[in-house]
């Protein structure tokens, strides 16, 4: 599915409201279709228990390896894994556990962060506290990458922050991940959360790859399809490489809330064959617009054509 088309099915319909409740007395052809959205709905209002009263009136009329069931028995065991691990987590490093805005199934948050009480001081965690409170941190990024990011995608984050970018690649392909970390205490956070993340186990080995620099981080970029989080960097930062890259399938996330700056970048990225875009929203859901100077968007993405071409089979 291509994300320049506007088409509904790129956004997830929103879970609706079920009243009444399901009951013995539906007919199971009714209930089956209804089943998995229904327990998808009581988990996302924070009702577990009423979750799972929901799949024991079912196993009444259905069948244990029914699909609905095990669809269902999914979402219920991923939701008490999850909380099981996050007590755990809690009570081993007293640490404080920050959910993600992004969900990976309703109620459930793609991924969690936990942060020490000594880290809370620190300027990007409080940042990523305050704003993963508001809209989400880094939250046009994680869209596009919910949006463009395939399996075995690679993902490199020059300016991964808390790694809110970083958590959810991990969350969404089984690619390479690569980042460069602004300093020890943001390596160790990250470093620590990762392993957590649901389809990190996949992996071998750790999930994230540590560069050093952008230097040994840009020279992990092969002919593959690899989406780039510059951040707030210069472009100039990686002007050495990416002329190499013209004809590969690369996607630049870049910083746009300067308008001259971001003006600047996209004229830069222009140069290495890549057009420029921003995630908007309407009634469709959302989908990649032209980048304009003034827009408002905070991150912007430029796409080499290669990239583009590659959208169609997204």
């Amino acid at each position: 599915m291509s994300l320049f088309a506007t088409d509904s099915s790129l956004m997830e319909t929103a879970i609706g409201s079920w009243s009444p409740p399901p009951s013995a007395g539906l007919p199971a052809d009714v209930l089956a279709n209804l089943l998995p959205q229904l327990v998808a709905d009581a988990l996302l209002r924070g009702h577990v228990r009423s979750a799972a009263m929901t799949f024991e009136q079912a196993a009444s009329l259905l069948p244990f390896d029914h699909p609905a069931m095990q669809t269902a028995r999914q979402l219920l065991d991923h939701c008490a894994a999850t909380d099981a691990a996050l007590q755990q987590r809690q009570i081993a490093g007293e640490m404080v556990i920050i959910p993600s805005l992004t969900e990976s199934a309703p109620g459930i948050p793609r991924f969690h962060v936990g942060v020490t009480e000594t880290e809370l001081a620190h300027p990007a965690v409080v940042a990523f506290l305050q704003a993963e409170q508001e809209t989400g941190a880094q939250a046009e990024l994680r869209n596009f990458l919910e949006q463009a990011l395939l399996d075995a995608d690679r993902y490199i984050d020059l300016d991964p922050g808390v790694g809110a970018g970083v958590l959810s690649a991990l969350s969404l392909a089984s690619g390479p991940v690569v980042a460069v970390p602004g300093d020890d205490t943001l390596r160790a956070l990250l470093a620590r959360n990762a392993p957590q993340v649901a389809g990190a186990e996949r992996r071998s080995g750790s999930p994230v790859q540590f560069a050093a620099d952008i230097a040994e981080a840009c020279a992990t970029v092969t002919a593959e399809r690899t989406v780039i989080h510059l951040g707030d960097l210069p472009v100039s930062t990686i002007a050495m490489y990416a002329a190499a890259w013209h004809a590969y399938p690369i996607a630049f996330a870049w910083d746009a809330s300067d308008a001259s700056v971001a003006q600047y970048a996209q004229q830069e990225l222009e140069q290495f064959g890549a057009s420029s875009f921003v995630m908007a929203e309407d009634e469709e859901g959302l989908t990649l617009s032209p980048f304009r100077e003034g827009c408002g968007a905070t991150t912007a993405f430029a796409l080499t054509e290669s990239f583009i071409d590659s959208l169609g089979g997204a």
